[in-house]
């Protein structure tokens, strides 16, 4: 019998079938293993895609290189009427994009002190009856 690293070990032919997960032990195992399967699949998508990225910023230089050449049988064909075209990538396909934080994208809580706690408290009770008062109910108005 061939031993494997445990690193090695496919998880996916790991899975228990639905049928058979009865106790408990099985049940999280069963959820480590899914765990594990996610893992997988989501790195292998990231290097194909790292993979597709590179190939695509290669292919967008050529179009762009074969475009001067475009531009200048162009300029010596007066009569010939095409569009311009500028090849770049999307903002969101850049790899450096991740990396990047703006300043709208960090949103903190802002710490509020017991007393502040209290005092919003009291405004939204506050508010809350004059919305009350409003609609006409005016049996539970104690200020």
């Amino acid at each position: 019998m061939e031993y494997k690293n445990p690193k090695e070990v496919d998880s996916f032919c790991l899975l228990y079938s639905p049928f058979e997960l009865y106790t408990n032990y099985k049940i999280r195992n069963q959820i480590y293993l899914l765990i594990d399967t996610i893992q997988n699949l989501k790195s292998q998508f990231n290097k194909e895609f790292k993979v597709f990225i590179v190939e695509k910023a290669q292919i967008i230089d050529k179009l762009n290189s074969s475009k001067y050449q475009i531009d200048s049988i162009r300029d010596t064909l007066p009569d010939v009427v095409i569009d311009q075209y500028d090849f770049t990538p999307y903002k969101y396909e850049d790899n450096e994009y991740i990396n990047k934080i703006e300043e709208g994208d960090l949103k903190v809580e802002k710490y509020l002190s017991k007393e502040a706690k209290e005092k919003i408290a009291e405004e939204e009770r506050i508010e809350q009856l004059r919305i009350k008062a409003l609609q006409g109910d005016t049996c539970n108005l104690i200020l």
